[in-house]
């Protein structure tokens, strides 16, 4: 996490925690999916538990005591998670690839994207939370592959609850859970200097 100082005008990076990375053993195309959803909800209750301070303060805010200063009342914010598509796909419990609905932050279907005329609506938070909540709560009680598909077709989601989607302005108040993200820009500059390598 990124934390910038008001009192010095310092910004200093802070690693808060690791969050496993769990790969498939076989090439099965269930096993991947089934090892898919189980990375996703690791991934979100280790954000539920990194955040659970944050989602209290958030709503509430918390006094705390700075040297020289005294006793203030903070309210975190989160205003921008940087990350690469893939990552902010699976924070936010979307599909990654064969969906219809590929953009994170617009319901533009995947026919229509990059044409000049496209026009489409923002992604509902709270329509999407619901959704993903009511995938769970199915996914928990044995339904089908072909069922949960079905059930998220329309929006391209997954059934995993996103655990940002509990932090208030984001899930709550102006629901800003699809605006904050923006590209990691290490991962893009990454990208830029091995496509120039390879002549792209």
């Amino acid at each position: 996490m990124r934390f910038p100082n008001i009192l010095t005008g310092k910004v200093q990076w802070l690693t808060v925690g690791y969050i496993p990375y769990i790969k498939a053993n076989s090439e099965d195309a269930e096993e991947i999916h089934r090892v898919r959803m189980l990375r996703d909800e690791v991934l979100q209750r280790c954000l539920a538990v990194l955040l659970d301070g944050v989602i209290t303060a958030r709503a509430e805010g918390k006094v705390w005591d700075l040297p020289r200063v005294g006793p203030i009342l903070a309210v975190p914010r989160i205003v921008l998670y940087a990350a690469d598509q893939p990552e902010e796909r699976h924070i936010l419990g979307l599909k990654l690839s064969g969906c219809t609905f590929q953009c994170s932050h617009c319901m533009v279907g995947k026919s229509d994207a990059g044409c000049a005329d496209a026009h489409s609506c923002r992604r509902e938070v709270l329509d999407n939370v619901e959704l993903q909540l009511q995938a769970a709560r199915h996914r928990e009680n044995g339904a089908s592959r072909a069922f949960l598909d079905h059930l998220a077709a329309d929006t391209s989601t997954v059934a995993i609850v996103p655990a940002l989607a509990a932090v208030h302005g984001l899930g709550t108040g102006s629901l800003g859970l699809y605006a904050i993200f923006g590209f990691d820009m290490l991962h893009v500059r990454f990208f830029l200097i091995t496509c120039s390598e390879l002549g792209a």
